[in-house]
């Protein structure tokens, strides 16, 4: 009942009323509540809750809670925000680890592609794996080249192989190398004058 006051509020309260009530019910007992705020916090845009939404998402205890606090952190970005969504690609809920991937579809940089990598080679949930290969898309890096070369080859579901050639077509592929330059050619030996014979006495 909590949860639908807060998401209610939030939709009909002025502004700053629903921003501080949905603060607020980031630090109810029910998780339910928690939930609910955190998704409001998003729709509202309130980037001063950021910083608790960065603990949310890492540290509560509920699922849910956490995926509703990752979502609000894609929907307000910062600075802070592609590190926190690529760690919580190692969230122990594949709900939390998908939320985490399609928030990086809009947030990937090039210090997300090894988080985003790894998710697109052994998360086990086929969801993150296809969103992982669209974010290392978005983040048009070649360190991303490789493993979604991998992915479009060898993984075993065909929506994440898809995902990944479409992701492979959209990075730029790096000019090749210039040619190594021509060795110069041999400078021929040139022969030893005979020694001179003095002339007879």
């Amino acid at each position: 009942m909590r949860a639908l006051a807060v998401a209610t509020l939030a939709g009909l309260l002025p502004g700053e009323a629903a921003r501080v009530r949905a603060r607020a019910g980031l630090e109810d007992p029910a998780a339910a509540v928690r939930a609910a705020a955190a998704h409001a916090l998003g729709e509202l845009f309130d980037r001063p809750s950021t910083a608790r939404l960065l603990q949310v998402a890492h540290a509560d205890s509920d699922p849910m809670v956490r995926q509703r606090a990752v979502d609000a952190l894609a929907r307000l970005g910062g600075d802070a925000v592609p590190g926190a969504l690529a760690a919580a690609l190692a969230d122990p809920v594949p709900e939390v680890r998908l939320a985490a991937a399609r928030g990086l579809v809009r947030h990937a940089r090039e210090a997300t592609v090894g988080p985003l990598a790894d998710a697109l080679a052994k998360d086990p949930a086929w969801e993150v794996r296809r969103e992982c290969a669209r974010a290392l898309a978005i983040s048009q890096s070649v360190d991303a080249i490789e493993p979604l070369r991998s992915a479009r080859d060898t993984d075993a579901n065909e929506f994440v192989r898809v995902s990944a050639a479409k992701a492979l077509a959209a990075i730029p592929l790096p000019p090749p190398p210039p040619p190594a330059p021509p060795k110069p050619a041999p400078v021929p030996a040139v022969p030893a004058h005979p020694a001179a014979v003095p002339p007879p006495a």
